[in-house]
């Protein structure tokens, strides 16, 4: 590992300056694993949230998303289970997953549905072809060799109807994470807006690199542990 020219670590075999390289925790190893032996779309995490009666600023959303993925060092990782030092996860300098906008307005219109009205059958409708779109984006899977790490798509149903999915993989962020980060992203596309108070990204606390949890990780004692399950087993 040597240093490029603007301070970025570079690993071997790696594209992209790093900021950091550390091996995988036996949890994200495990749930790395069974995406690639057993099942891509296993471990695939989807959050869904919905803007109804509200125009979606696609810009504005797309920078809120971008300012924290420059903070949160998970977001910019890829998992490697190969590779000389076995396996490991590379925390990348400049690695931003652009915000994709698939309209699906054409697709959802409908007639009315017996003993229902129009806007029944038409809400009946995306709601369907949502479920439909949220089963096959989960079959797709996640590389994460690569630089799509997770995917933020923007599907928009009709000018006032908009559904936001972040699909990400479990062995990057857990629930409490995933949860915080989520809540920082809108509450930065509101603070954007200049209309709703709040921190951007930049102006918010540092975030503590995951790195160090690995290496607390790495130093403490599992002897104890160990003995214990082994002796489940005996």
């Amino acid at each position: 590992m040597e240093r490029s020219a603007d301070g970025g670590l570079v690993l071997f075999g790696a594209t992209r300056p790093l900021t950091g390289a550390f091996s995988l925790t036996a949890m994200q190893a495990g749930l790395a694993v069974e995406s690639v032996l057993v099942d891509p779309a296993s471990n695939i995490e989807q959050y869904v949230c919905r803007f109804d009666d509200e125009v979606v600023d696609v810009e504005r959303m797309d920078a809120a998303w971008r300012g924290v993925q420059r903070r949160h060092d998970a977001l910019r990782t890829t998992v490697h289970l190969d590779g000389p030092g076995g396996p490991h996860q590379r925390v990348h300098k400049d690695l931003e997953v652009a915000l994709s906008v698939i309209d699906l307005s054409s697709m959802t219109a409908a007639g009315p549905a017996q003993g229902s009205g129009p806007a029944q059958a038409t809400a009946s409708a995306q709601e369907r072809l949502l479920a439909e779109w949220l089963d096959d984006d989960r079959r797709q899977g996640l590389d994460l060799t690569s630089r799509s790490v997770m995917r933020l798509s923007l599907l928009v149903f009709g000018t006032r109807r908009t559904v936001l999915v972040w699909t990400f993989h479990h062995a990057l962020l857990d629930g409490r994470s995933s949860a915080m980060v989520l809540e920082e992203a809108l509450d930065c596309y509101d603070a954007l807006s200049g209309v709703v108070s709040g921190a951007a990204p930049a102006e918010q606390a540092e975030p503590v690199p995951f790195g160090r949890h690995v290496e607390a990780v790495s130093r403490a004692d599992t002897s104890a542990a160990r003995q214990f399950f082994i002796g489940q087993f005996d």
